[in-house]
């Protein structure tokens, strides 16, 4: 089991992680909400009723896309410095826990962070800029495109679809957007902050394996953070214990290291001493 010393530090690392996750969903909040207003009003532009709609619709879904692609620009301008910066802490973390004992490598620049951190088996670049298949902002249209068509199918109001993307709140006499749980803006809300958080966690297990690994170190260990939280795959991992930390048993999800879902809080650690090894 990780020492008290290890659980202290394991709950510092996400705090910090958390810190910055935070700091780039503020950043891109507005953005986001911006662009989920955009598509509502889009909606709004058929018809209140009618079978036709859907033609009206098939005019209107290419600008889809048009509505919701700065989402992809904002992460991409808010992401670089957080990740640069939270690498650099999380690379210090590493050295504390292993008493300073070896040497600090260069850390990664901006523009590698951006081209090697991997969400859900896809580079950032490729997520925010990459070819318009693998783009964040086109799934997010495609998902619209279903939803709104899926509706029309059902013969729901117009209102009521756009309604279905976005919600309004009457705010000293204006109608604000908000994203109440329910919506599609609430569901690409947490898309959003999936991502950050996927990203973080990435850069935080490279960089401080990238510590350990200089280490001799014989065993790792895969460390879950057991709370109402844990998932029914990460569950299973916690504790196991192997001798190289690429070597650990594949999930459903095609990877055999942490982050394996979105919001996974698990870490590779090396075992340190005797105490550890007897486990």
């Amino acid at each position: 089991m990780p020492s008290d010393e290890e659980l202290e530090w394991l709950l510092a690392v996400l705090a910090l992680a958390q810190r910055y996750e935070n700091r780039v969903i503020n950043d891109v909040r507005r953005t986001v909400l911006q662009a989920m207003a955009d598509l509502r009003n889009l909606v709004a532009q058929m018809s209140p009723s009618g079978s036709f709609r859907m033609y009206e619709w098939a005019r209107l879904s290419p600008e889809v896309y048009t509505a919701l692609a700065p989402i992809d620009e904002a992460l991409w301008t808010a992401f670089p410095d957080p990740l640069f910066i939270f690498q650099n802490q999380s690379t210090e973390r590493a050295l504390e826990l292993i008493n300073n004992s070896v040497s600090r490598d260069r850390p990664w620049s901006r523009g590698e962070l951006m081209n090697t951190t991997i969400v859900a088996g896809v580079v950032l670049t490729d997520l925010l800029r990459g070819n318009r298949n693998q783009r964040l902002s086109v799934r997010m249209a495609s998902d619209a495109d279903k939803l709104v068509r899926t509706k029309l199918l059902q013969d729901e109001s117009t209102t009521a679809i756009a309604n279905k993307v976005m919600r309004l709140s009457r705010r000293n006499g204006k109608n604000v957007p908000t994203s109440r749980g329910g919506t599609f803006t609430n569901l690409m809300t947490t898309r959003v902050k999936n991502l950050v958080a996927g990203a973080m966690w990435d850069v935080n297990n490279r960089s401080q394996l990238r510590v350990f690994q200089k280490k001799d170190v014989q065993l790792w260990r895969w460390n879950a953070v057991l709370d109402d939280k844990t998932c029914p795959v990460c569950q299973p991992l916690h504790n196991q214990i192997v001798a190289k930390p690429t070597s650990f048993v594949s999930t459903k999800y095609g990877t055999q290291q942490p982050p394996i879902h979105p919001n996974c809080r698990c870490f590779i650690l090396p075992v340190l001493g005797t105490v550890g090894q007897s486990n």
